[in-house]
């Protein structure tokens, strides 16, 4: 039984969401197909994904850049925790995002970051700027 889902996303840069994955060790594949048991009967264009994700042996989850921009977590989530995984990925897409734009706005490099859940479940982030020291003589 196939159970093709579309997931919308606010993620927009292909960039930050590999490092994501990386981060996460969730193997991805470009330029390839969702595949497996339940997508055997999808058409091509039902198959088709921008990033294919490798989650527990399969390859049948992935992302797809909408007419928004933004990239839809796509696939067959029968039996699994697409909710967990997409919370997992998000954060870490976030946290590229930010460390970037902190790097970006400040000019100085990242050199480390901490993670704190708060009680209420927001997450805060501690990150090291490297600056140099310009002295003057």
């Amino acid at each position: 039984m196939s159970h093709r889902s579309q997931v919308t996303t606010q993620i927009a840069n292909l960039g930050f969401l590999q490092q994501a994955l990386q981060k996460l060790n969730i193997p991805y594949y470009e330029g390839q197909e969702l595949t497996g048991s339940y997508t055997s009967d999808w058409s091509s264009a039902d198959k088709a994904a921008d990033l294919v994700l490798e989650v527990n042996g399969s390859r049948d989850v992935g992302f797809k850049k909408n007419s928004e921009g933004y990239y839809d977590m796509v696939g067959d989530f029968y039996k699994k925790d697409h909710k967990s995984i997409q919370q997992k990925i998000e954060q870490q897409y976030n946290i590229a995002y930010t460390l970037d734009l902190i790097g970006s706005t400040t000019g100085h490099g990242i050199t480390g970051y901490e993670l704190t859940t708060l009680e209420n479940g927001d997450i805060e982030l501690n990150a090291t700027v490297e600056i140099d020291q310009i002295v003057n003589s």
